[in-house]
């Protein structure tokens, strides 16, 4: 009877940590997460991304169970770069790198190309996740120039699938 007692109290303690954990999980992409990849279909009809479509990655946002549930494509600024001849070239603007479904549905924009877009660098930090959602996206921007660094947020609004700035209230 007593031990019936301790394991009820020792599974309702995992069922709670886990949830905690859950909802408190926050998933940062890292470049190791970002690997070279196709124009999504989504992207392919957009001129700005075709030219740069040999520079793209895709980074894979992962949840807790390690599933793939968003994509952040973006054009590589370094091998951009990398890749230009000669020793001054000429800074271009990038496209603003999109966020993705796993299905490469459209959900969102950053406001910058991920992770660099120079003379920007962003970290992206993904969280409140609730049914398998991240609920907010944290953009950490540095920024040399009078903008500063600053940290800005992106909410998802389930009614419209997308994820737009938490201050825009629309």
């Amino acid at each position: 009877m007593k031990m019936n007692r301790v394991w009820r109290r020792l599974v309702l303690g995992m069922a709670l940590t886990l949830n905690c954990s859950c909802a408190e999980f926050a998933r940062e992409i890292r470049l190791s997460d970002c690997k070279s990849g196709e124009l999504p279909a989504a992207l392919a009809k957009d001129e700005a991304w075709k030219r740069l479509e040999r520079f793209v990655v895709r980074c894979a946002v992962t949840d807790v169970r390690k599933a793939t549930k968003l994509i952040v494509v973006s054009v590589s600024a370094p091998a951009y770069y990398a890749a230009q001849k000669g020793k001054n070239v000429d800074q271009i603007a990038l496209p603003a790198a999109r966020i993705l479904g796993a299905q490469g549905e459209a959900f969102g924009k950053l406001p910058y190309a991920f992770p660099d877009d120079p003379p920007v660098s962003m970290r992206l930090r993904f969280l409140e996740w609730r049914d398998g959602q991240a609920q907010r996206i944290e953009m950490r921007i540095s920024d040399p120039t009078a903008s500063g660094n600053r940290t800005e947020y992106l909410r998802w609004r389930a009614e419209k699938k997308e994820y737009l700035p938490e201050n825009s209230g629309k």
